[in-house]
This record gives structure tokens, sequence and C-alpha cells, in this order.
């Protein structure tokens, strides 16, 4: 039964995960480096 409920509580958490926005250059300071850094789901913003 613990790890069923373990089991449960560490797939919920993967939900709270949110996308993030890279900004280039004010975070990073190529679009190259942004792209590098970026995970499934991240945007990369120039301006």
């Amino acid at each position: 039964m613990k790890k069923v409920l373990g089991l449960v509580i560490l797939v919920g958490m993967v939900g709270v995960i949110e996308a993030a926005d890279l900004y280039v250059p004010s975070q990073y300071g190529t679009i190259s480096a942004a792209i590098n850094a970026a995970a499934t789901g991240d945007t990369v913003l120039g301006g």
C-alpha cells in the first residue's frame, strides 16, 4: 500500500511542473544558449 501511495504522489507532482519563458538577451546571451537550456514546453522569446 505504501508503494502505491508513493507512486500516486510522484505522478501527481509531475503535473505541477510548468513551462517556462526563456528571454534573449536578458536571461540568455544568444538564442542558441536559450534553446540549449530549454525543456519540453518552454518558449524562447527574443526582443
